[in-house]
């Protein structure tokens, strides 16, 4: 599990990079990235931060940052469990990530 300090800091680091990509986010929207550790506490090596731009019914836009030397282990999404979240299992559902990743 990481700290409050590595969250804010995660979250503030992918706010830079998706800004200096070019890709436009607001204060609140770069409020609202997750920094998820998948539970390794070790975010500099194994993580992943995200920021949702468009959640509706039928699509779901995602930027998906990485921080330099970071990589995103293997997970899997357990069946309906995060779909419902996100506001049903619509047949025709479409998803759309954008991945940054420093050169």
């Amino acid at each position: 599990m990481i700290t409050r300090k590595e969250q804010k800091e995660g979250r503030n680091r992918a706010a830079d990079m998706i800004r200096e990509a070019g890709i436009y986010i607001t204060d609140k929207e770069a409020d609202s990235i997750e920094v998820v550790d998948f539970g390794l506490s070790q975010l500099e090596r194994e993580g992943l931060q995200v920021v949702t731009l468009v959640q509706t019914e039928r699509i779901s836009v995602k930027v998906l940052a990485l921080i330099p030397n970071q990589t995103e282990p293997e997970h899997w999404h357990p069946p309906g469990r995060r779909r419902s979240r996100q506001g049903g299992d619509h047949p025709r559902r479409r998803r759309l990530h954008v991945f940054l990743c420093p050169g």
